[in-house]
């Protein structure tokens, strides 16, 4: 459908991440993307599909390709930094912020975010945030939103949706 506007990050609202990766696989068609998660890919998707993208995992207990320290700011924004250099379209999938609070602090957390906010616009990238608003407090969380524009309000709702690209089973 490609109805994200490039240059945006959006915000999906969740306390379980699948509607993040279910938009991703859903607008990436012709475009270049990036994962960076806290979870496995294996547990997000079944069908292998996100492990096809460059991804990161966000991890203290594990070392090695693939694997960044929650403690690794500036190499989270090195990553993201250079996706967004390229000229091509592309989307970025971001999840995990939760973690990185504890473990490096909101303030951390929130300067990231600008910092990506701050190279996503004007870009011809597109960056999706998965948040789990219970995670934050009030004032916390209003200071996340002031980054991000909210994901369209149809796709959220509908778990169709989730259907349709197979990260969601149907009901018997």
């Amino acid at each position: 459908m490609g109805d994200l506007i490039k240059g945006n990050i959006y915000l999906i609202e969740e306390e379980r991440l699948k509607r993040a990766p279910a938009l991703f696989l859903r607008e990436i068609k012709g475009k270049r993307g990036l994962i960076i998660t806290r979870q496995p890919l294996d547990k997000i998707d079944d069908d292998g599909r996100l492990e096809t993208f460059p991804h990161s995992r966000l991890s203290l207990a594990t070392a090695g390709p693939g694997i960044i320290s929650p403690h690794n700011i500036s190499g989270i924004s090195y990553q993201v930094s250079d996706f967004i250099a390229d000229i091509k379209p592309g989307i970025i999938m971001l999840e995990g912020f939760e973690y990185l609070a504890t473990q490096t602090g909101f303030t951390s957390v929130l300067r990231l975010l600008q910092f990506i906010y701050d190279k996503v616009s004007g870009s011809n990238s597109t960056v999706l945030v998965s948040l789990n608003p219970l995670a934050f407090t009030q004032k916390e969380f209003h200071q996340i939103k002031q980054e991000m524009v909210r994901a369209p309000e149809y796709f959220i709702a509908e778990e169709i949706e989730l259907e349709q690209v197979g990260l969601l089973k149907a009901n018997p």
